[in-house]
């Protein structure tokens, strides 16, 4: 059963057992009275619902949006930083056999040597960078190649 076939129910009952014409009024209408209260109450409750629903909404959609930025700032600086990560050949030169070749980064040794593809032989890699020498032929890093390449 509904509400308002409950309510009709209550009005059909107060009507069949009040005699008295005058209370059974003054009854209906604080009844009435009382209906309206409640629905106030429960539109309130369904507007004041709405708005914080309708808040929640802005707020998600605004993070949302802040998450999808700070996403597309996270691919950028992983492009930036992973940049010199996708080199993925490496020119050497074998000092066994001077053989000039490319190699595949994936292809190295767990401990970062390489077998030369002409000789076999195994190539130590040097990864550090050393500012001592200068680029010369045969730098020892005390020469004086960077002073007459400024003049």
């Amino acid at each position: 059963m509904n509400l308002e076939d409950q309510y009709k129910n209550i009005i059909k009952n107060l009507d069949e057992r009040i005699k008295n014409k005058e209370d059974l009024e003054y009854i209906k209408s604080e009844m009435v009275t009382l209906f309206m209260s409640f629905f106030n109450e429960v539109y309130l409750l369904r507007e004041l619902y709405e708005a914080r629903m309708g808040a929640i909404c802005d707020k998600q959609a605004y993070f949302e949006e802040k998450i999808e930025k700070l996403g597309n700032s996270i691919d950028k600086i992983e492009k930036d930083f992973y940049m010199d990560d996708q080199i993925s050949d490496l020119r050497i030169v074998c000092p066994y056999c001077a053989n000039d070749c490319f190699i595949e980064i994936e292809n190295l040794h767990d401990n970062g040597e390489m077998e030369c593809p002409e000789c076999k032989n195994i190539i130590e890699l040097d990864w550090d960078e050393d500012d001592s020498d200068c680029g010369c032929s045969g730098c020892t890093g005390d020469c004086h190649c960077e002073e007459d390449d400024m003049l």
